[in-house]
Parts: C-alpha cells; sequence; structure tokens
C-alpha cells in the first residue's frame, strides 16, 4: 500500500490542492481581520475620520490627510 492509492482525485475530497487553497484563503482573510482590528484599537480609523473632516472643514482643504506618525497621503477627492 503506497501513498499513491490514498490520493483523490482533483475536486474530490481529499483533494491536497483544494485543501491547500482553501487554508491559504482563510489565512489572508483572518491578516486582513487582524489589520482592521490593530486599527480600530490604534484609533487609525479615527484619527482618518477626524482629519478628513477638520481638512474638508472651513477654509476648504488642502487635498492632502496627515496620518498618525506625521505621514501624509493624497485625498482622493
Amino acid at each position: 500500500m503506497g501513498a499513491e492509492e490514498h490520493l483523490a482525485a482533483p475536486g474530490q475530497p481529499g483533494d491536497l490542492a483544494a485543501l491547500t487553497g482553501r487554508l491559504f484563503r482563510d489565512m489572508v482573510g483572518a491578516l486582513e481581520l487582524l489589520t482592521v482590528y490593530l486599527g480600530e484599537q490604534l484609533g487609525l480609523y479615527q484619527a482618518l475620520y477626524t482629519d478628513v473632516h477638520q481638512a474638508a472643514g472651513p477654509g476648504g482643504g488642502t487635498g492632502r490627510h496627515r496620518l498618525p506618525g506625521g505621514c501624509q497621503v493624497a485625498g482622493h477627492d
């Protein structure tokens, strides 16, 4: 009994390539969720929201937004 007897055809239960693909896709999703959680915990979303609304307030705004740490990004107007 070799390993060849235990291989599944593509698309069948036990397909290693399909399992690997699902695990990779789910890991990417988990990492995206982690970045959203960290952004929320560190206050990055609130800082972006506050800065965008201050820049668009009286006096117009420059079209550039300052992120925490002094980085600037162009506005998406």
